[in-house]
């Protein structure tokens, strides 16, 4: 009985995958309103679906725990929570977003009660504490562009931020991460990710000259010679290619970023003479199998992890993805691709392209550089990191430690995302009101038109009924009677 569950919660997870992905892409084409709200309500039917059937083969392999029906109960009433206090109390959010934080949290949480049942539950209570904050986030967002003193604090406090895990953070797999406060683990790089992309928008806000690009470029490349020199170099390379795509949004001038890009890979090479903890990463990447028994170990096993899935997957328990170090954080994608194979880890990676091309379409939708700047900013730091960290599991390009948003372990990584996601909410939010008041002072003119028109007409009946001629009549009239006096 447990294997026949087991099979039926893959094959239905694979085809939920494949379908979000389908409509989460194919939203951008819909014909109207009604056809996206129809596609928004079919992804939510899947992601629900993905996540009953996900926790059916928990729940049967936990031989039917309570406690486990009792998390995805939990679960599943925070998501419709979630939901329905976004959507009652901003009718204008995006809909495609709100499914985006669903659907991750949902496979997430699946994950992770696979691997780790306590983990699972951590991961639960962070994200509900997260997304209430992310609902308070949205009317602030109006105010930022005159906020520019928010901007040189928030700006000043996370250097200071990042200073502090330099000096007294904790180190983690020969880089300092993160600072430990009591039974807490905090990474500060998460948190700093927006006020970056804040400074620096702000920054770009009115000026984009040789002197204004001189002064930011040296901004953010203080903060990231931080996080090289406490040897956070995917989050270093976050922040990097955040800016690149700033600058060139804000100057329109490409060979600034290329400039950047060129600066950058002599930078990469230095860092790899300088930095054994660098060279090692890239000699795995180069050769892991030379490296089984020893540092390229964790790679190995993540590429056996993802070979052994083939197209369909083992099946929830059916694989080994806990022999994979760090596979609940940095390497989730490697137990995707094993336990749900590779057509479900091709439709994820789908869904995230499909979340990005919506976080682009929502930055392009403001003509005030200083949102336009934030949205891209932030989208293009969820991007890279899903490039990261999937490119570091397919071992495309050697291991950076990021996690994947939503779906990988870490109270950091999901308060963070769910920052970054409540920011674009706002700015979606405020867009649509000022579309929104502009046609309502639309409909108001044409309704006083029309008002003026049905006065008018009302007074030329009026002066016709009473014997009156018009204007022009009138004007006719004298100029016959003229004519015959002459």
């Amino acid at each position: 009985m447990e294997q026949i569950i087991a099979l039926a919660a893959k094959y239905i997870m694979i085809v939920c995958g494949v379908m979000y992905a389908y409509d989460c892409l194919t939203v951008f084409r819909a014909a109207d309103a009604s056809e996206r709200r129809w596609k928004f309500g079919k992804e939510l039917f899947f992601t629900f679906l993905m996540h009953f059937a996900g926790y059916a083969a928990i729940f049967v392999h936990q031989e039917m725990d309570p406690a486990v029906l009792a998390l995805y109960a939990a679960e599943v009433v925070f998501f419709v929570l979630y939901l329905s206090f976004q959507w009652a109390i901003y009718p204008q959010s995006d809909k495609q977003l709100m499914n985006h934080v669903v659907f991750f949290l949902a496979l997430g949480f699946i994950l992770l009660g696979r691997l780790n049942m306590d983990r699972a539950v951590r991961q639960f209570i962070i994200a509900c504490g997260a997304a209430v904050i992310s609902l308070i986030i949205p009317p602030f967002i109006s105010r930022l562009k005159t906020a520019r003193m928010v901007a040189k604090v928030s700006g000043i406090v996370g250097l200071v931020l990042l200073a502090a895990v330099l000096v007294v953070g904790t180190v983690t797999h020969g880089a300092k991460l993160s600072v430990d406060i009591g039974d807490f683990s905090i990474q500060p790089s998460e948190f700093v990710k927006l006020s970056f992309v804040l400074l620096i928008a702000m920054l770009f806000r009115k000026r984009n000259d040789w002197r204004r690009v001189v002064f930011a470029t040296g901004v953010a490349g203080v903060h990231v010679l931080v996080l090289v020199a406490s040897k956070d170099l995917g989050s270093a390379l976050i922040y990097y290619m955040a800016y690149l795509t700033m600058l060139y949004v804000a100057t329109e001038k490409l060979w600034y970023p290329a400039a950047g890009l060129a600066a950058g890979g002599i930078a990469s090479v230095g860092a790899y003479y300088v930095f054994r903890h660098v060279r090692n990463r890239v000699q795995v990447w180069l050769d892991p199998w030379s490296l089984i028994d020893g540092t390229g170990y964790q790679v190995t096993q993540s590429l056996f992890a993802i070979g052994s899935g083939d197209w369909c997957g083992s099946g929830l328990y059916g694989g080994r993805p806990s022999d994979v170090p760090l596979v609940q954080k940095d390497f989730i994608f490697s137990a995707i691709a094993e336990e749900l194979g590779v057509i479900f880890a091709a439709a994820l990676i789908l869904a995230c392209l499909g979340c990005l091309l919506r976080m682009m379409k929502m930055a392009s939708e403001h003509q005030l550089l200083f949102y336009k700047l934030i949205g891209t900013g932030l989208a293009t730091i969820y991007g890279i990191q899903v490039f990261l960290t999937i490119g570091g599991a397919m071992n495309m390009i050697p291991s950076t430690g990021v996690t994947l948003p939503f779906v990988s372990y870490g109270g950091s990584s999901v308060l963070s995302t769910f920052l970054i996601f409540g920011v674009l909410q706002g700015m979606h939010i405020m867009k649509q009101k000022e579309v929104e008041e502009f046609e309502q002072e639309r409909r108001e003119e044409l309704r006083q038109e029309a008002r003026q028109k049905e006065a008018d007409g009302k007074r030329t009946q009026n002066n016709v009924g009473s014997g009156k001629k018009a204007p022009h009549a009138q004007s006719r009239t004298a100029k016959r009677q003229s004519s015959g006096q002459r």
